[in-house]
């Protein structure tokens, strides 16, 4: 009896030596061909350094049977882009064929790329054709690396044009990227119609351009995000929403240090927009709220503006045709220069 004792009590002491072991969960090497499986707990194998959970490509999901191409027919990206059907069969895509959902469903990833159209041309966006919507999500990111989208880094254009026009697309991918290059994201959803919100936006160093056009005639759009840059760059909100009628609330704003026509028409035309930000900056630069809320029809009140020191054509047309607007804000500047007020509360 006492034996058996013994032998119990050293076989409970196992158990609890073994129950305090770590346990650990190896992933697949990058480029494998995993499908994502999710182990308890959201841990996702095979995605290399993508977000705990998160799938290692982007997903197009359409409402009926759709398909995509670059609109120059050619391949555009500076690595590889692969396609996929059911995420684990990947076949190269070069360009120059379109490739088509099955079920409704369609994957991309890519490794090995600092750019995905890579120029100021609206011919190298993607042409989504369809009969219903298409919804896009995942990281962006992905299309760059894959295996370790952290790591990637954006060149010059590297989305630009991506989504111009493509009136069926419903959600937007992620765009966690917090460093920016120059006209990254310029007119990325310009003229995307169906889109109805905007991804957040949490980069904090910018570039010349970043976000000009980006959702450029996006008519659907109702809720901008946040832009918690607070030092700004050459043109990097030019036109960012402009022609967004349904847009009735503009983000906040909370940048002091302006750039060239950073603020460049960048709510021209919204006519739903009713209130303005706050705009905090003292130190203003050339052009830099020339035409922020032109046409802005139903704006009744207008944000305070404290500076008072002026900079060429910083005000011009700023609340040019502002229909509703009842009350002016008081301008403290005592030293003025070149068409600073100019045309600044016209109509």
């Amino acid at each position: 009896m006492k034996f058996s004792k013994k032998i119990l009590a050293a076989f409970l002491a196992a158990l609890m030596a073994i129950s305090m072991m770590p346990f650990t969960v190896f992933a697949a090497p990058p480029g494998s061909n995993t499908s994502g499986t999710d182990i308890g707990g959201g841990i996702s194998i095979g995605g290399g350094s993508t977000a705990v959970g998160e799938d290692p490509y982007l997903t197009f999901t359409g409402t009926e049977s759709f398909s995509i191409k670059t609109n120059n027919n050619a391949k555009n990206w500076n690595g590889t882009l692969q396609y996929s059907t059911n995420s684990n069969t990947w076949t190269t895509w070069n360009g120059t064929s379109q490739i088509s959902s099955v079920n409704n469903v369609l994957y991309l990833r890519g490794t090995g790329n600092r750019q995905i159209t890579g120029s100021n041309d609206n011919s190298r966006c993607w042409v989504i054709t369809t009969q219903g919507t298409v919804a896009c999500s995942g990281d962006i990111r992905t299309l760059l690396d894959y295996a370790d989208p952290e790591s990637s880094s954006m060149g010059d254009y590297c989305f630009a044009y991506l989504f111009y026009n493509c009136t069926s697309l419903t959600e937007a991918p992620e765009l966690p990227a917090t460093t920016l290059k120059r006209y990254c994201y310029q007119y990325m959803f310009n003229g995307c119609t169906s889109l109805t919100t905007a991804p957040e936006l949490p980069a904090t160093s910018l570039q010349r351009d970043c976000y000009s056009y980006m959702f450029d005639g996006c008519t659907s759009l109702t809720t901008a995000p946040e832009l918690p840059a607070t030092t700004l760059a050459n043109y990097c909100y030019r036109n960012m929403f402009s022609g967004c009628t349904s847009l009735t609330t503009a983000p906040d704003l909370p940048a002091t240090l302006l750039s060239y026509a950073c603020y460049y028409s960048m709510f021209e035309g919204c006519a739903n927009l009713t209130t303005a930000p706050e705009l905090p900056s003292t130190s203003l630069a050339y052009n830099c709220y020339q035409n922020m809320f032109k046409g802005c029809t139903s704006l009744t009140t207008a944000p305070e503006l404290p500076a008072t020191t002026l900079a060429r054509y910083c005000y011009q047309s700023m609340f040019n045709g502002c229909t509703s607007l009842t009350t002016a804000p008081a301008l403290w500047a005592e030293d003025l220069t070149d068409s600073c007020y100019r045309g600044m509360l016209q109509g």
